[in-house]
């Protein structure tokens, strides 16, 4: 009884996509760094850094799936992430 059987070459595959991931993460990580900068260094802005990076985090919500109604979700937990790192900040600030 064979309970789970590879195609040829899926192994292949799997690595194929770990590397075109690999790439997308470094030119996302890329980006962000440059983004990072940018913004410490930006003379003046129109809206608050916070409200920016949410924007952008908008739009990654707005694409990861295409899907509207899933949109409010991935806010709040976004939301929820970073309120969660913030008052881990501030415990660790106390100590």
């Amino acid at each position: 009884m064979i309970l789970f059987q590879l195609d040829k070459g899926a192994i292949e595959n799997i690595d194929e996509r770990l590397k075109e991931s690999l790439s997308i993460y470094l030119k996302r990580k890329e980006k962000l760094q440059f983004l990072k900068k940018a913004l410490y260094f930006a003379p003046t802005l129109t809206e608050t850094k916070q409200h920016i990076l949410l924007s952008i985090c908008h739009m990654l919500c707005n694409r990861l799936t295409g899907k509207r109604n899933l949109e409010a979700k991935y806010l709040q937990l976004i939301r929820i992430a970073i309120r969660t790192l913030k008052k881990r900040e501030e415990f660790f600030n106390k100590l």
